[in-house]
């Protein structure tokens, strides 16, 4: 396996005092705040199935509005935390996601995923899996670069809303995969901008191997808290 380097990571839970579960993190200059809450008892009146948690995901940018962008953040996310949240043991209740954008110098989409899968393991709901995403992109003289410091949005060929634009920039396309933890399997891809099949095939190799570094963060994370709330049920204890 190749030495790839990720830029570093940084993660605190337990932000929020209202919450089942928070976390802000910072993968690089990208940082964003994830609040999860539930599962909450729904009306039996909701136009949702009763048999499985109903997950709600609201994603705000920096500055501004929710836009195109965002609600397509909102949607795939949505779906990832379906398939990992283990929702048919809380039926008739919902589960919420609030995701507050605080920087971006690349890859905050897939650094706010990573921060859902963290919000996740803090609330204390029952999982499947972890879920863990990498971003890397295709440059102009076609390397891939994992996880990468700095894009700026004019050097990208396409647009906030996915429309592609002639334009000749420092990157080509840009990649994120998201892995499950049990096989690393593939299980979210969002991609922009122009690339050859062979091209994402060493995007997609690069970014599994990646992935594992990923995993060993959470699970380093999650010893350290415990270790901690270990020593303050001994104190309170005491």
């Amino acid at each position: 396996m190749e030495d790839l380097k990720l830029k570093a990571i940084t993660a605190e839970m337990n932000i929020l005092s209202r919450s089942d579960g928070s976390v802000i993190i910072s993968q690089g200059d990208s940082s964003c705040i994830v609040d999860v809450n539930g599962p909450i008892e729904v009306n039996s009146a909701a136009n949702i199935d009763m048999n499985k948690a109903y997950v709600d995901v609201l994603y705000r940018p920096k500055c501004g509005i929710p836009g195109v962008n965002e609600r397509y953040k909102e949607k795939t996310i949505k779906g990832l935390c379906e398939s990992i949240i283990l929702t048919t043991l809380y039926p008739k209740t919902q589960i919420n996601f609030q995701i507050q954008e605080m920087d971006d110098s690349s890859g905050i989409f897939a650094c706010a995923i990573n921060g859902c899968n963290i919000g996740l393991l803090n609330s204390g709901l029952e999982m499947k899996f972890n879920m863990a995403a990498v971003h890397c992109v295709l440059d102009e003289t076609d390397e891939i670069i994992i996880d990468p410091d700095c894009i700026e949005e004019e050097t990208l060929a396409f647009t906030r809303v996915q429309k592609p634009k002639r334009i000749s920039g420092k990157y080509k396309a840009d990649f994120t995969f998201v892995f499950e933890s049990l096989k690393d399997s593939l299980i979210s891809v969002h991609t922009n901008g122009s690339f050859s099949l062979q091209k994402y095939n060493e995007a997609l190799k690069l970014s599994r191997q990646a992935c594992r570094k990923i995993f060993d963060f959470y699970a380093d994370l999650v010893k350290k808290c415990s270790v901690v709330y270990i020593k303050n049920s001994i104190l309170e204890y005491i």
